[in-house]
């Protein structure tokens, strides 16, 4: 990425691991559409990311309504 670029940052509480810093980065080797748009990132302690999970851009297909619960989505 190059500076001025924005990406997705924050916090996840992960139990046992506690409160994790995310980085959501976008994939700026993607070749193919099976490969992910974005890679997520964990910040280690000594401030090294390491890959995590992978993300793809999607689109809602239903009219149905999407509801965000606290613990989850439900569609």
């Amino acid at each position: 990425m190059k500076a001025g670029e924005k990406y997705l940052a924050g916090d996840v509480e992960l139990g046992l691991l506690g409160k994790q810093r995310v980085l959501v980065l976008p994939n700026e080797r993607k070749e193919k559409s099976s490969h992910p748009d974005h890679y997520i990132y964990v910040k280690s302690s000594d401030g090294e990311l390491i890959k995590v999970g992978a993300l793809w851009n999607n689109t809602k297909k239903k009219m149905d309504s999407v509801n965000v619960e606290e613990r989850g989505v439900v569609t």
